[in-house]
């Protein structure tokens, strides 16, 4: 949204050009957030989405298997369990 009134023709009214604390407000009242309009222009010039702080929480492929085996073991134990 910002990137497209950036790049408006600057013959334009500069009026009909919203600036980042316009749409800033806009997508706070439309989605409940708090944003503002220098957080959208940094992340417009730089081009990259805004990460999220904190460990990755990747689960090394061995693990994640691990952990598969195990719930469909513990399925299988509980179905069992549950027939007789």
């Amino acid at each position: 949204m910002y990137a497209t009134e950036r790049n408006k023709n600057p013959t334009e009214s500069s009026k009909k050009a919203k600036g980042a604390d316009k749409i800033a407000q806009e997508v706070n009242k439309k989605y409940n957030t708090t944003l503002l309009g220098w957080t959208i222009m940094r992340y417009v010039v730089i081009w990259v989405s805004p990460f999220k702080t904190g460990p990755d929480g990747g689960v090394l492929d061995e693990h994640f298997r691990l952990l598969l085996i195990a719930v469909e073991t513990y399925i299988c134990m509980s179905q069992i369990k549950s027939e007789v």
